[in-house]
């Protein structure tokens, strides 16, 4: 008995050490924690983070600084932006660091973009992932590939939207209403920094929560004690 309640104990000390990791609402008026890019101006209103990156496209983040994963994870948000324009992103930021002094400085951010490829007839928003690098010449942020995206449909103004990304040590895919982008992590689960980005006009952001995914093991160990102390409570009852 001793031996099953243990390991039971073991496994759901290592599940709830790692099933939450930080939730941020905003509720309180503040963003604890949180680094706004220097020149963005966020501010928090009515009980969401909110920024304004102004009409020139660049972006404009805020992030926890290494905030590291360790783990498999999955990042949440909710989003509202005033309105969806003919260009743009919106999302979420993990891994890497945004101090821009570092040349070989990566990191990856996944969200919604409004693509614009071909004629402007076929310009489109949506859901991607991509990996970046700051390049000092250009004094932006720039990517290593071509953007991984799927379309999406019209998002609507003032409307709050749900985002999920999650991590392994394979690979990342971003989630909004249900469309997914999946871009492959070669070097395994992306340390640094973690938080949202957007550009052009005002954003909203709520409730960003990260949850750490339990390890298989765990969740082994879990199921093993838990069964044990089932099966032992059968005997002493008969």
């Amino acid at each position: 008995m001793k031996k099953c309640f243990l390991l039971a104990l073991i496994a759901m000390m290592g599940f709830s050490s790692n099933a939450f990791a930080y939730l941020e609402d905003f509720n309180d008026g503040l963003a604890q924690g949180w680094t706004p890019d220097e020149s963005s101006g966020w501010i928090l209103e009515e009980g969401a983070y909110k920024g304004n990156a102004g009409e020139n496209g660049y972006w404009r983040n805020s992030v926890m600084q290494n905030y590291n994963l360790t783990t498999p994870s999955t990042i949440k948000t909710s989003f509202k932006k005033d309105y969806y324009g003919g260009e743009g992103q919106v999302g979420v930021v993990f891994g890497g660091s945004f101090n821009k002094t570092n040349p070989s400085n990566r990191l990856y951010a996944g969200g919604i973009y409004y693509l614009q490829t071909g004629t402007p007839d076929t310009w489109q928003w949506v859901v991607g992932i991509q990996e970046y690098f700051w390049n000092s010449g250009m004094n932006q942020w720039r990517p290593t590939s071509a953007w991984n995206s799927t379309t999406i449909p019209v998002l609507t103004a003032g409307q709050w939207y749900d985002m999920t990304i999650d991590v392994t040590s394979t690979s990342a895919t971003v989630d909004v209403l249900g469309h997914e982008a999946t871009l492959a992590l070669a070097a395994g689960i992306p340390q640094g920094d973690v938080g949202v980005y957007h550009s052009v006009g005002w954003t909203n952001f709520d409730d960003f929560e990260v949850t750490a995914v339990p390890e298989p093991t765990s969740m082994l160990l879990l199921g093993s004690g838990l069964v044990g102390l089932f099966s032992l409570r059968k005997k002493t009852k008969k």
